[in-house]
């Protein structure tokens, strides 16, 4: 085969070598008990990978040199994909601006790691492709991958380390966010292996009576709430909630996950964002970040109240693709911007001094009692409902002020989730309630 004898013994020796890897690799990865410990399997496994590729790309450069062929390509490289990186007041879903999108495409039945096997492309974002595949040493249960695009491998870096504090941290397994079960490389591409949830974004049927949906609401929005309690806990703002990224776990259930930790950030990492306030798909943009105040916890639940409205009503309750539109819906359904707040947000000065704003219904000079009269009866008819308890709930989660925005455990005891658990009917006593939300905060 090779002209070089000496050429045949290394191949010969490297071959060899490859054999053994692999096998360790398998010995590795193989569970053997019901409690393996996944984090020392999953290094082990890449150190393990690494070794095994720099053993094959030496291979391929020597059979190159011996009988002057480049090896089979096995994947067709997609054409580059080109993103707007320039904050126009486009929809911009995430704080990072990929270029090119060098993931290959990814045939069905392609085995990756040695361990999973591809069954289909499910999803495609900016910067990564996902796909479903069986994992060959779990009975072929299905997991979710997460193929980052290589230059952007840094977000998935990024995701992996919060979603490992994450679980870790998350004892009982019911905090409603997605579990990371695995990381390896695909040639030069960090993928994340997740559990797989085949329910899909949530939805509500029309068909069904007002009382059933509102109960149905009340599941989901608790299990959000469940969630956002517990990234808060661990000092964690999701920075990207919307309904994509909200999942059943099975068809035929309402239990759902929280995912895509892209671009969570810590509360120490708000600094960062001073100066472009580029965070959050813009039709869950809190009104905090479009103006530009600093921001917390609460953005995420500013989002909340979005999706649950989403749900509800079958689309965004605000669905422009610019920040200017933005903020005029919201003042057309919310009434005005308070100037005491807003006034040294980065952008107060555009706002204050724009043309088309969104406030021609709304009287000015008004007292609070009148606007909040207001707001109430449109979001009654945004929502279609005169259920006051859902109104008034989205009402307070809609509030300007993100330091009276209710936070998420305030939410579980509002009086809307009464049906489920009145937790509120505990504390009827105002000074006792007062003081519990004090707690809370």
């Amino acid at each position: 085969m090779f002209s070089n004898a000496s050429a045949v013994i290394n191949v010969r020796d490297i071959i060899k070598k490859q054999e053994e890897i692999q096998s360790l690799f398998t010995s590795n990865c193989k569970p053997t008990t019901a409690h393996f410990n996944i984090v020392q399997r999953v290094t082990v496994g890449l150190s393990i990978l690494n070794k095994e590729l720099l053993l094959k790309q030496k291979l391929m450069e020597m059979k190159k040199e011996a009988v002057g062929q480049s090896s089979c390509n096995l994947f067709k490289i997609s054409d580059s994909a080109t993103w707007n990186i320039e904050d126009n007041g486009q929809a911009d879903t995430s704080r990072h601006h990929p270029e090119d999108n060098d993931i290959p495409e990814i045939a069905n039945q392609l085995t990756l790691a040695r361990r999973y096997r591809v069954i289909n492309i499910v999803g495609e974002g900016a910067f990564s492709k996902t796909v479903c595949a069986e994992d060959l040493y779990r009975n072929r249960s299905l997991v979710a991958i997460k193929i980052m695009i290589s230059k952007h491998n840094r977000v998935g870096f990024e995701e992996c380390k919060k979603l490992r504090y994450l679980n870790l941290h998350d004892v009982h397994g019911n905090s409603h966010t997605s579990k990371l079960l695995n990381t390896f490389f695909f040639d030069k591409h960090f993928c994340l292996v997740f559990e797989y949830y085949r329910g899909g974004v949530p939805k509500i049927s029309f068909t069904v009576n007002e009382q059933l949906r509102l109960q149905i609401i009340r599941k989901i929005a608790c299990q959000l709430l469940t969630a956002l309690i517990y990234i808060k806990h661990m000092a964690v703002i999701h920075g990207d909630l919307k309904l994509e990224n909200i999942l059943f776990v099975s068809e035929n259930s309402y239990d759902l996950k929280v995912i895509d930790f892209g671009n969570a950030i810590g509360l120490d990492d708000v600094k960062f964002y001073m100066e472009s306030f580029e965070i959050q798909s813009l039709i869950y943009r809190a009104p905090e970040v479009l103006l530009g105040l600093p921001f917390g916890y609460e953005i995420d639940m500013w989002s909340f109240g979005c999706i649950i409205c989403e749900i509800w009503i079958g689309h965004p309750i605000f669905q422009s693709d610019t920040k200017s539109s933005i903020i005029k819906e919201m003042e057309q359904l919310l009434g005005p911007l308070p100037t005491s707040i807003y006034k040294p947000a980065k952008n107060f000065a555009w706002y204050s001094t724009r043309i088309d704003n969104g406030l021609k219904d709304w009287p000015t000079g008004s007292n609070e009692d009148t606007l909040q009269s207001m707001r109430i009866r449109k979001l009654s008819k945004a929502l279609n409902t005169n259920n006051m308890d859902f109104i008034k709930f989205i009402d307070e989660i809609f509030n300007y002020d993100s330091s009276k925005r209710l936070t998420p455990t305030e939410a579980l005891c509002h009086k809307f989730f009464a049906p489920l658990f009145p937790f509120a009917l505990f504390y009827a006593n105002h000074e006792i309630n007062t003081l519990l939300k004090t707690q809370m905060r």
